[in-house]
C-alpha cells in the first residue's frame, strides 16, 4: 500500500522557563537519614529495621552521602554508617532541603486543534500552509479538521510542565511575553495501517484514530467518518480530573450563611502561610470589614491573594472592579500591600473558592461551592462542600493557577506557585482514612452528571439553584426522567429568582414541570447550587443549573465538586426538606 500524508492543524509556541533542576528527597530518604542520625547502622542492619530491599537501602544511603549528611566508618565488625554534624541538623527537620541548581530555557510546544493534544517541538513535522498545499501534490492525502478553537488552545500550566520539564525539573517563573501562536499543520506519514516515525506511541487514542480513518479513506477515495471531540470539554490541553478517596465527614458539607461565616472565620484563624480567596463579587460598602478578615491571617505570617471573577456594568461603572480598585487602596493604606493582594483584573469565573493552609505549610484545605467570599452577608442559604484530602485539593490549587492567568496567555508568579503547591499536595498521596471519593467538576461537565444522576436516582432527588428561567426545561426533563428507573423517585427543584419570567411565565413553567414529575419550589434566601440524589451522592457547584448551560470555551467559568460517600446528600435533603416544611431557608 501507498504513503498516504495526513495533516492536521496546530498552533506552535515557545516559552523560557526558569527550572529547579534536581531531586528532590523522598519521605523514605528523610526517615532513613532519621534513624543514621540516631545512631550506627550497618547496612544488613538497616535493611532488616526498614523491612526494606537492600539494593534501595544501598542507593539511598549513597545519595545522603553525596549530599554530605551520611559518612562511613569502619568497626571491628566492618563498615558501618552515620550521619555527619550537618546530617544531623536537616534529619529534624520536616522537610530535607532539594539539593537543586537554577537553570533556565526555552521550550517550544504545539497543541493540536483537533483534540488538543500537546505535543514537544520537536516531536512533530510541521509546515505552513503553502508548504502543506505543495507537500499534498505528490500523492494521496488527508487533513483533519479544527474542533478545538484558537483562543482556547493555550494549554493549563500543569499540561505544559507535565510535558515539556524533566522527572527532576521543578518549575519557578515562567517569562513574560507576548502569545502569538503560529498556526501550522502537523504532517505524518501512514503507511500499511500504521503511522510513520514512532509519532502513533506518543499520540492519544482519539488522534491516533482519526489519522488513521482519514488515510484509510484517501486511499479508498470515500469521505473519512472521524471521531468526534468529547464534549465535556476534557481536551488534550486541559487538566484531567479525577475522583480522589477522601475522608469525609456529614460536617464537611456546610449549609446556610451562619455555617459559612464560621468555616471562613475558623479558615482565616488557622492560617499562617497562604490564602487564596476566589469571589465572584465584591461589595465595595464592606472594604474596612474585609481588611479586617485578612488582617489575623496576616499577622500570623500569612499572604493573602484576592481573585474576583464578574461584575455587571451599572451606567457604566463596574461595580465589582471599583470594589477591588477600593480594596486594594484601603490595603495601601495600611501598608498591607504586600501581603494582602487584590488583583484587579477579573477571572471572568463565576467560580466561589477559598483556599489556605491550616497552619502547617505540608497542609491545606479548600472550601468550593456557591457562597460569594466577598459579596454574600451570609443570610442565605449557601451551599459548599470543605476538602480537607492532599489529592483533591490539589486539584483545586491547579485550577485556581489557570483562574490567576490573565487573558493575554501569561503565566505569573501566582499561577506558577499554586502549580508547585499543587504537585506538592499530590504527591502527598491518597488518605489514610477513605470514606468516600470527590471529583472536581468544570463547566461542561455539570451535563454528565445530570445524565449519571438520572441514571442512577432510586429514591429522591433535589436540585437547588439560586435562578430560574427557560434553560431549566432540559434539567427538569431529566429529572423527571430518573423517575422511570424503578419506581417514584421524590423530584424536588428549589430556587429563589426568576427575574426572566413573569408571574404567569413562572406559573406555567411550574405546571409543567409537575407535569414531569417535578416540584418546582420558590424560596427566599435560596442561593445555593447543588444537585443531590439519594442518600449518598451529591454536586455542589457554581452554576445556576436551572438557569445555565455552559460551554466548554471557558471551562473554569463554573466549578464543583462531586461527592459520593455516605450520607452526603442526605445532608442536603435534610437542610432543604426541612425548610420547605417550615416555609423558611435554613439559617
Amino acid at each position: 500500500m501507498s504513503t498516504t500524508l495526513v495533516a492536521f492543524p496546530v498552533i506552535k509556541d515557545a516559552r523560557k522557563f526558569h527550572l529547579e533542576k534536581g531531586r528532590r528527597w523522598t519521605v523514605v530518604e528523610h526517615i532513613l537519614l532519621e534513624a543514621l542520625a540516631k545512631s550506627d547502622w550497618s547496612i544488613k542492619a538497616l535493611t532488616d529495621a526498614s523491612s526494606l530491599p537492600r539494593r534501595v537501602v544501598l542507593e539511598v544511603v549513597i545519595r545522603l552521602m553525596r549530599a554530605g549528611w551520611v559518612e562511613l566508618k569502619s568497626h571491628s565488625q566492618g563498615i558501618i554508617f552515620c550521619s555527619t554534624p550537618r546530617g544531623r541538623v536537616y534529619a529534624t527537620r520536616e522537610e530535607l532541603p532539594p539539593v537543586t541548581r537554577s537553570t533556565s530555557r526555552y521550550m517550544g510546544y504545539a497543541v493540536d486543534l483537533f483534540c488538543g493534544n500537546v505535543f514537544r517541538a520537536r516531536d512533530l513535522i510541521t509546515v505552513t500552509e503553502d508548504q502543506w498545499r505543495t507537500r499534498r501534490e505528490q500523492g494521496a492525502w488527508a487533513e483533519l479538521p479544527a474542533h478545538v478553537d484558537q483562543d482556547s488552545a493555550l494549554p493549563d500550566v500543569r499540561v505544559l510542565a507535565d510535558k515539556l520539564l524533566e522527572s527532576d525539573e521543578h518549575l519557578t517563573r515562567v517569562e513574560v511575553q507576548d502569545w502569538r501562536p503560529h498556526r501550522r499543520f502537523a504532517i505524518v506519514s501512514v503507511r500499511n495501517g500504521a503511522i510513520d516515525g514512532g509519532l502513533g506511541e506518543i499520540i492519544s487514542d482519539d488522534l491516533k484514530s482519526a489519522i488513521l480513518a482519514a488515510a484509510d479513506a484517501a486511499q479508498r477515495n470515500v469521505t473519512p467518518v472521524l471521531p468526534r471531540p468529547r464534549s465535556d470539554g476534557q481536551t488534550g490541553n486541559r487538566i484531567l480530573h479525577r475522583d480522589h478517596q477522601i475522608s469525609f465527614r456529614t460536617d464537611d458539607i456546610i449549609v446556610g450563611g451562619h455555617d459559612h461565616s464560621v468555616a471562613l472565620n475558623r479558615l482565616l484563624a488557622k492560617a499562617r502561610h497562604r490564602v487564596i480567596v476566589h469571589s465572584t463579587f465584591i461589595r465595595g460598602d464592606k472594604i474596612d470589614e474585609y481588611v479586617g478578615w485578612f488582617t489575623q491571617a496576616i499577622q500570623k505570617g500569612a499572604i493573602v491573594d484576592v481573585l474576583w471573577g464578574q461584575s455587571k456594568e451599572r451606567d457604566g461603572v463596574n461595580d465589582t472592579r471599583k470594589a477591588a480598585s477600593a480594596l486594594k487602596e484601603a490595603v495601601s493604606h495600611r501598608g498591607f500591600q504586600d501581603r494582602i493582594r487584590v488583583h484587579t483584573t477579573p477571572t471572568r469565573s463565576h467560580a466561589k473558592i477559598i483556599l489556605a493552609d491550616t497552619g502547617d505549610l505540608g497542609s491545606f484545605s479548600a472550601i468550593v461551592g456557591s457562597c460569594n467570599w466577598l459579596y454574600t452577608d451570609f443570610k442565605s442559604a449557601d451551599v459548599s462542600i470543605r476538602l480537607h484530602d492532599a489529592n483533591i485539593v490539589s486539584d483545586v490549587a491547579f485550577d485556581l493557577a489557570e483562574l490567576a492567568r490573565p487573558r493575554d496567555g501569561q503565566i505569573p508568579e501566582l499561577s506558577v506557585e499554586l502549580v508547585r503547591l499543587g504537585y506538592y499536595l499530590a504527591g502527598l498521596g491518597p488518605s489514610a482514612s477513605s470514606r468516600g471519593t470527590a471529583r472536581i467538576i468544570t463547566a461542561p461537565e455539570h451535563a454528565r452528571i445530570f445524565t449519571d444522576a438520572r441514571e442512577e436516582a432510586q429514591e429522591k432527588m433535589l436540585l437547588v439553584s439560586h435562578r430560574l428561567d427557560a434553560a431549566a426545561k432540559p434539567a427538569i426533563i431529566k429529572m423527571g426522567s430518573s423517575s422511570q428507573n424503578g419506581g417514584p423517585v421524590l423530584l424536588q427543584a428549589m430556587y429563589e429568582r426568576a427575574d426572566t419570567l413573569g408571574r404567569e411565565a413562572q406559573v406555567e413553567l411550574a405546571a409543567w414541570a409537575n407535569g414531569k414529575g417535578v416540584r418546582l419550589i420558590q424560596r427566599q434566601k435560596t442561593h445555593g447550587k447543588a444537585l443531590a440524589w439519594d442518600a449518598d451522592n451529591v454536586l455542589i457547584s457554581s452554576l445556576n443549573m436551572l438557569s445555565a448551560d455552559p460551554g466548554d470555551r471557558e471551562p473554569r467559568n463554573e466549578i464543583g465538586v462531586l461527592i459520593r460517600a455516605p450520607n452526603a446528600a442526605r445532608v442536603l435533603h435534610n437542610a432543604f426538606e426541612n425548610a420547605v416544611q417550615n416555609s423558611e431557608v435554613p439559617a
